[in-house]
């Protein structure tokens, strides 16, 4: 999922300032949710095991 918006600050028809935002949200929060399940598990098993 992508927000986007503009905000354009103007006096008597002039802009004086113009902001452009985008962020990206939907894989941040994904990624973040599958980091903290595999933190939970690590926790239970006592900690991470390689091999």
């Amino acid at each position: 999922m992508v927000i986007a918006g503009e905000i354009t600050l103007s006096i008597a028809d002039i802009d004086l300032v113009r902001i452009s935002l985008r962020a990206l949200i939907a894989s941040v929060r994904v990624e973040n949710e599958e980091g903290w399940e595999g933190d939970r598990h690590d926790r239970r098993e006592g900690g991470r095991h390689d091999g």
